[in-house]
């Protein structure tokens, strides 16, 4: 125990409280009968996603500890996650608790490798690891999965869980989550969008009148009928607040109104001082603290942690949880001990907190996370905490990309970047805002990075920074050649990368490899030669950089997009894939697998459709914006083949506001496209002529593209304007038809 718990009496005391309560679960029977049901189909072979409702308090926890005890009764495996409504948890939180329930070792699905046996280090590889394991739990007896609280999951937990919900359709498995909704039912947006749409829906509310007395009655508080009927009134049968009229007795403040959060601070206000100040220190670090870590967190010797925690369990606001461990008996409990810190106390909770974290061993994905978020609140109390800060958010934000929580490396370095910006610090910040840019473009959203790099750009230029001018310049040119369409623009673009270069110090081989390649396969796009972009691939293969190599793969498919070229492509895009994937670079990863759908429906290869659908899957689980536009964008032509025009003209909508959220330029040329062949196969294209004039004028318009001045120049024919029609084919072939670029179009 380290002298800062109780002794085994105590613990035994608390293990058996647990336990009593336990036996005193009350009502629920139709949202019982519903898991009940759910769970028997599990076990023929039915599996099911069931999102369980309610507002704070409600109940939603217990009620699903009832239904995992009734599964293990029934004869199901159950595993459950729980998320950290205090945030800072690692990318994934909740499986390494299942994986672990279910007798895997978490880490090694689960933590950053960098290639190896176990696993692929990409993303989706990962994830398809993780569903074979859960469905090897499947094929010995029905499995039941809960995942507690994913309001506070992070995006790349709940895109696992829907990952595992579809690909496992059909097993014997029962997903069910939690989630909260507000006091009048409306739900609080929250990750859970990943499934929801997916899922059925069971809604907690308050007890009815008979079960609110059964509540109290078995909690040793009978009452008459004309009390009951105050109590149901006051409380609206919410099953916290009837805990604390349990605890308080009928004459107590907890009836004084003012809903669930009013009757927990009475009763955190009737605490001693001491203890609510070292138990809302202790709530600093989440829901279910170390014994160990709350001392000193707390600044309390053994034995004062021993008599908190007495006067605590005495009140129902903590329970203990074996010997290192106590946990608040629910979140709106420690939310009222933080309320109660002062200013002061808080940052010096958390800074504590850092400290503690700081002197653990290295290498610890779970302590970089926790050191981030705690360094971060404690930021504020003076420049070194900031320092401190920023280092620990850019230390665990690479953990998350390693590990493909790029969302989760996105937020935390934003945090970093904010925390850096209010402290006024004048240590050098262009290499924080890189990192903060390329992690926003590890997630397919290119508008958002462009303008990121952008600003790093400049910082780095003011503060005489080359390594992190050549990497904000390197990512303005985004994840495609010819991403900056207008010619002030690209040659803005351009210009930076070459300066860039120039500046580079003689020991940065990658940077300036990369760099080099990026200007060669530029230049193609521009009506360049190919030979300097191929002798850049063939350099960056000797380089032996994994990264250089990977985005030099990509880069020279993209310039090889032409008719002649149909043939030798599909070599680079499956060398693309296995490159970045050893790499760890989960993104270039998704790139090859674009690139080899692309050049498998180009050769008419019967297993196009099989990678479209493994992109598509790939691109929803790392929630990809870029990607999931290539792919619908494909999907929608297909649909064009199939002569389904009407759901063709809708998808082809949703895709362009897809591409637009995305920042793809291509969007508006694809929505042209898309709806151009569907009206020519209606035999309305004429209604095409004014769009698809203003395309083919349009400065996001590819410069080497010239189907839509083509087309202009059809529909015009077709509708009698002969003249235009003339007038747009001269000024197309007038340089002579062999001086038009190859286009894949």
């Amino acid at each position: 125990m380290n002298g800062c718990g109780r002794d085994v009496a105590w613990h035994t005391d608390a293990v058996a409280d647990a336990s009593s309560r336990a036996s005193r679960f009350v009502g629920r029977k139709r949202e019982l009968q519903i898991l009940e049901e759910t769970l028997a189909g599990a076990g023929e072979g039915e599996g099911a996603v069931v999102l369980v409702t309610g507002p704070a308090g409600i109940g939603k926890t217990r009620f699903c500890r009832e239904v995992a005890a009734r599964a293990r009764r029934s004869g199901h495996t159950v595993a459950w996650g729980s998320c950290w409504p205090a945030g800072g948890a690692p990318p994934l939180w909740p499986w390494q608790q299942i994986l672990g329930a279910l007798g895997e070792a978490p880490a090694e699905l689960l933590a950053a490798d960098q290639g190896g046996s176990i696993v692929d280090p990409e993303r989706f590889a990962r994830f398809t690891a993780i569903a074979e394991r859960v469905d090897a739990a499947c094929a010995r007896w029905p499995v039941l999965i809960v995942i507690d609280d994913i309001d506070s999951a992070d995006a790349g937990a709940m895109l696992l869980c829907r990952f595992v919900a579809r690909t496992l359709a059909g097993r014997p498995l029962v997903l069910l989550l939690t989630r909260r909704s507000d006091p009048d039912g409306i739900e609080i947006a929250s990750p859970a969008w990943a499934v929801e749409g997916e899922a059925t829906l069971v809604a907690l509310d308050g007890f009815d009148l008979g079960e609110t007395a059964t509540m109290l009655r078995k909690r040793g508080r009978a009452v008459d009928i004309e009390l009951l009927d105050t109590i149901f009134r006051l409380t609206g049968g919410h099953p916290l607040h009837l805990q604390r009229v349990a605890a308080a007795g009928a004459a107590g403040g907890a009836l004084s109104g003012g809903g669930v959060r009013a009757a927990i601070a009475w009763a955190v206000g009737r605490l001693s001082d001491k203890t609510r100040d070292v138990l809302g220190r202790a709530a600093v670090l989440g829901a279910a603290p170390a014994i160990v870590e709350a001392g000193i967190v707390g600044c309390a010797p053994p034995e004062g942690v021993r008599e908190v925690l007495d006067e605590a369990l005495t009140a129902s606001l903590v329970s203990v949880e074996g010997q290192d461990h106590f946990s608040f008996t629910h979140e709106l409990v420690r939310e009222a001990l933080l309320r109660r810190l002062t200013v002061e106390a808080t940052l010096d909770a958390h800074a504590r907190a850092a400290e503690m974290l700081s002197a653990a061993p290295a290498g610890d994905t779970d302590r970089l996370v926790r050191l981030a978020r705690h360094a971060l609140q404690a930021a504020p109390r003076s420049p070194a905490d900031t320092r401190r800060a920023v280092a620990a958010c850019r230390a665990a934000a690479r953990a998350a990309i390693a590990g493909f929580g790029y969302e989760y490396a996105a937020d935390l370095l934003a945090s970093a970047t904010e925390a850096h910006q209010r402290s006024a610090s004048p240590d050098p910040i262009a290499p924080l805002l890189v990192e903060w840019a390329e992690a926003v473009l590890q997630c397919g959203r290119l508008a958002e990075a462009r303008e990121l790099f952008q600003r790093a750009a400049e910082v780095a230029t003011a503060e005489a920074d080359a390594i992190a001018l050549a990497g904000a310049a390197l990512g303005l040119g985004g994840i495609w050649i010819n991403e900056h369409r207008t010619r002030v623009d690209r040659e803005r673009v351009t210009g930076l990368q070459q300066r860039a270069l120039a500046a580079l110090p003689a020991d940065q081989h990658a940077l300036r490899q990369r760099l080099q390649t990026r200007l060669a396969a530029e230049a193609v796009y521009q009506g360049g030669p190919l030979e300097p972009a191929l002798a850049a691939l063939e350099r960056a293969r000797r380089l032996g950089d994994g990264r250089a190599l990977a985005e030099a793969l990509s880069l020279v498919h993209h310039a090889l997009l032409t008719p002649r070229h149909t043939h030798d492509r599909l070599a680079l895009a499956d060398e693309l894939i296995a490159v970045a994937s050893s790499a760890g670079e989960g993104m270039l990863a998704l790139l090859g697998l674009c690139w080899r759908t692309v050049d498998l429906f180009h050769l008419g290869d019967a297993r196009a459709a099989t990678a479209l659908a493994e992109l598509r899957q790939r691109a929803d689980t790392v929630s990809c914006l870029t990607q999931r536009h290539v792919a619908e964008s494909i999907e929608t032509m297909l649909l064009i083949r199939a002569g389904q025009l009407e759901l063709a003209e809708a998808q082809a909508y949703e895709c362009f506001q897809l591409g637009t959220d995305a920042g793809d330029a291509d969007a508006l040329g694809f929505l042209a496209a898309h709806l151009t062949t569907i009206r020519w196969l209606q035999g309305r294209d004429a209604e095409m002529l004014d769009t698809v004039e203003q395309v083919a004028g349009s400065p996001t318009l590819n410069p080497a593209e010239f189907a839509f001045q083509a087309t202009a120049a059809s529909l015009a024919a077709r509708t009698g304007q002969t003249a235009n029609a003339r007038s747009a084919l001269d000024r197309l072939i007038a340089p002579g038809l062999a001086s038009l670029p190859e286009s894949s179009t």
